[in-house]
């Protein structure tokens, strides 16, 4: 997986402090970037804070005096989407090592990256600021999906964890909280992912990342679907279990008694006497030389990423429809399969 390209906070977000004084907008992106570079988050996000209170009073942003009215509510705007986007990236770098998946706190919830990179969507008409906005959230997402790939036991290789047992009886039915589906969370994030990245990719189509992100998206899409399908196959295997072993029981009661071994006449016939060799019989068959099956050639399961041109990249946008098209006929017949079987054990 591709990162997110922090460092537009770094660098490329004095691009839009070029046209400010150094006291201003463009001294406040600076000031920015160093205290994120020092790791000094919560530095980082006050000195964002202190100008965007600043743009939203009308004080410290004298460069825009010098636009007309709506040049200047233009360039107030870009230059908050520009300090949205800093703040996300600061985010972003701060909750790096964190885990994606834990929920967050419910006395303090806080402000996450995407929040932040949402706002400065919602600011800016900038084609390069929109590019790595939607292209930073769409990673987040993905990275999403990845931590909870990681949790699958078809993947981690560990063994399922048991299941929550009932809740004792007269909890309220509000206290007991589900535990989340791996498999389902991974497939939201995943899917979320891919159309962010499309998106990315329709602005400009010319990005490696976005490319080599979302061909990862529609891989690990194709392997939750996979895991899926084995899951049902074995849900099914051990419902036809029991009831076979149900049906063999009630054959055996409905067969009527025979006689047994010991009341049954003598025959006058001879006992057919088997004319092979013991030896013979005892010796195993020894396999032909052309029964020899071939060992299975070993799967390559790195795929290399391929640098698409502009044709191919569309191709690939068009296959998103047919995979989500694919997708939702196979989860179909999924449910279709699992309704039939419900009614057959009624």
């Amino acid at each position: 997986m591709r990162r997110a390209r922090r460092s537009w906070a770094l660098a490329a977000l004095l691009l839009v402090s070029a046209a400010a004084p150094r006291d201003g907008v463009g001294g406040a992106l600076a000031r920015v970037a160093e205290l994120c570079g020092a790791h000094d988050y919560d530095g980082a996000l006050a000195a964002a804070d202190a100008q965007l209170t600043a743009l939203g009073s009308g004080t410290g942003d004298a460069f825009l005096s010098r636009w007309t009215d709506v040049e200047a509510v233009s360039r107030r705007a870009e230059a908050r989407a520009a300090l949205q986007y800093a703040r996300g990236v600061v985010l972003a770098e701060r909750d790096a090592e964190l885990d994606p998946t834990a929920p967050p706190a419910a006395d303090a919830p806080g402000e996450t990256a995407r929040d932040a990179f949402e706002r400065a969507l919602g600011l800016s008409s900038d084609l390069g600021l929109r590019c790595d906005a939607t292209y930073d959230v769409g990673t987040l997402r993905l990275r999403v999906g990845e931590a909870w790939r990681a949790k699958l036991p078809e993947v981690s290789g560990q063994a399922a964890p048991p299941a929550a047992p009932a809740p004792a009886p007269g909890v309220a039915a509000a206290t007991a909280q589900p535990e989340a589906d791996p498999l389902q969370q991974a497939r939201a994030a995943y899917e979320e992912a891919k159309e962010l990245l499309t998106t990315r990719l329709q602005l400009d189509w010319r990005d490696a990342d976005a490319r080599a992100n979302l061909e990862l998206c529609l891989r690990r899409l194709d392997e939750l679907d996979r895991i899926e399908e084995q899951r049902q196959q074995q849900q099914q295997e051990q419902q036809q279990d029991p009831q076979d072993q149900q049906q063999d029981q009630q054959q055996d009661q409905q067969k009527p008694d025979q006689q047994k071994p010991d009341e049954q006449p003598p025959s006058d016939e001879p006992q057919e006497q088997d004319s092979q060799d013991p030896q013979e019989q005892q010796q195993p068959e020894q396999p032909q030389e052309g029964d020899q099956q071939p060992e299975p050639q070993p799967q390559d399961q790195a795929q290399q990423e391929q640098y698409l041109t502009k044709e191919e990249v569309q191709r690939l946008l068009d296959k998103l429809e047919e995979h989500e098209r694919e997708g939702e006929e196979q989860r179909a017949r999924a449910r279709s399969s699992q309704r039939s079987r419900t009614a057959r054990d009624w």
